[in-house]
């Protein structure tokens, strides 16, 4: 079977990252490709062409121009699996992504067209069905890989300020302002908490104009991966409060660190852990919550219980990328290919 990827494997982002390892473990019985350039105009030509003399296109329909090399490869037969980073009509909402609704009519389409859709965690396709309760038939997930890993003893400081760390820089999405709120609430109550929030931003984000003023909160912005493992390593809890997150690596991130995790029930990296409910906000809205959640984690480490909760032979990236295989080589079958 030939397999096209629409999408980039060489930058630094979750997309990138998560088709490099597409690429790096996709069974060796298969021929897989990817779209090599970078502009768009670029990408859509390397898409119909190699498109062309695929058996099946596998598309994460990120921007224009895979999901108008989509629509034509579909017209000349060619089954298309969309596998769902995110849900980018939700996304294009709460962080002013500023895709117009035309755009955003386009992406639901590109959705309802495809033979398949595999989103990258359970939570992540009910999600989607909420929206489009239309793709129930079509809809599968998997979860993303992950690797076995030797976990990190923490360095983390016994006294002193206690280090929050977050990711996700000043999204709406991440939910780091109401971490932030729960800190002030923790300080009011005499712990000594500082934050480091980590991942893009921009000075004219909200989050970032409303931050306290001193040294309570550093931001630190976008880090090398080998850098952002350290600084969890030192760093006595991370707290991933997304109001939504399909999956959410970083929390394994922080496993790997030897830091322990507060992690938002919206967030699909709890279908690869067996936590206990101290270790999971219900309500990522309320701070007070979040707050009560931190100090006892503070006082109660997790990380040891919720690496060895991990079946890493169950989530392994090979395991998963040959489920993923197996759906591609469905929506082959289906259309009278090779499978």
């Amino acid at each position: 079977m030939k397999v096209l990827l629409f999408g980039d494997i060489t930058r630094n982002s979750g997309p990138s990252n998560v088709h490099r390892e597409f690429i790096e473990h996709w069974p060796a019985e298969d021929f897989i490709d990817y779209t090599h350039k970078q502009s768009k105009i670029g990408s859509f030509l390397e898409g119909l062409v190699k498109g062309w003399r695929a058996d099946v296109i596998l598309s994460p329909c990120l921007n224009l121009p895979q999901i108008v090399a989509q629509r034509v490869l579909q017209a000349v037969g060619k089954p298309v699996v969309c596998f769902n980073h995110g849900y980018v009509v939700f996304e294009n909402d709460i962080n002013g992504l500023g895709h117009s609704e035309r755009w955003l009519n386009l992406y639901r389409n590109a959705l309802r067209s495809a033979d398949l859709i595999v989103a990258n965690s359970a939570l992540q396709a009910s999600f989607i069905l909420h929206y489009q309760p239309e793709l129930t038939r079509k809809m599968r997930s998997i979860l993303l890989g992950v690797e076995r890993f030797d976990q990190m003893e923490s360095s983390s400081p016994g006294e002193g300020p206690k280090v929050i760390s977050l990711a996700g820089g000043s999204r709406s999405i991440k939910g780091n302002d109401v971490v932030i709120k729960a800190c002030e609430i923790l300080r009011s109550r005499g712990v000594d908490c500082r934050i480091q929030l980590y991942g893009r931003y921009s000075d004219d984000d909200d989050l970032i104009k409303a931050l306290p003023k001193g040294d309570r909160v550093r931001v630190i912005g976008q880090v090398s991966h080998n850098r952002f493992i350290d600084a969890l390593n030192q760093s006595s809890l991370f707290v991933m409060n997304s109001r939504h997150e399909p999956f959410g690596l970083s929390a394994l991130d922080a496993l790997r660190a030897g830091c322990s995790v507060l992690i938002s029930k919206d967030c699909g990296v709890l279908e690869a852990l067996t936590p206990k409910g101290s270790d999971v906000v219900e309500d990522c809205e309320d701070a007070e919550e979040v707050a009560e959640k931190m100090a006892y984690l503070l006082g109660h480490p997790n990380a040891r219980r919720l690496y060895e909760s991990i079946d890493f032979d169950a989530m392994s990236w090979d395991t998963q990328v040959r489920r993923l295989r197996q759906m591609c080589a469905d929506a082959v079958a289906r259309k009278g290919g090779t499978r």
